[in-house]
């Protein structure tokens, strides 16, 4: 009986994490239903089937539009993987 507890005593502690991880995973399935609805609404337009190269040139970001930018003329190129 005295190792079942000394077990379960050394377990306890992770047990905050793995609550932790159970309430994270809730909320990203949540997104991704979220997301799965959103591109099913009647009347949205369907992006294109990702051909092969996506380029964005001096984008800038700013959490507010009066503030300074967080990045700024930032550039990249991502190509699909073969």
């Amino acid at each position: 009986m005295f190792k079942r507890l000394h077990a379960a005593e050394a377990a306890r502690p992770g047990v905050p994490a793995i609550q932790y991880a159970q309430g994270a995973s809730t909320q990203v399935f949540a997104y991704l239903d979220l997301q799965k609805r959103l591109l099913e609404e009647p009347g949205k337009a369907k992006l294109p089937v990702f051909q092969g190269r996506i380029e964005l040139e001096n984008v800038s970001f700013t959490y507010d539009p009066e503030s300074i930018p967080v990045r700024k003329d930032i550039s990249l190129a991502a190509t699909k993987a073969k």
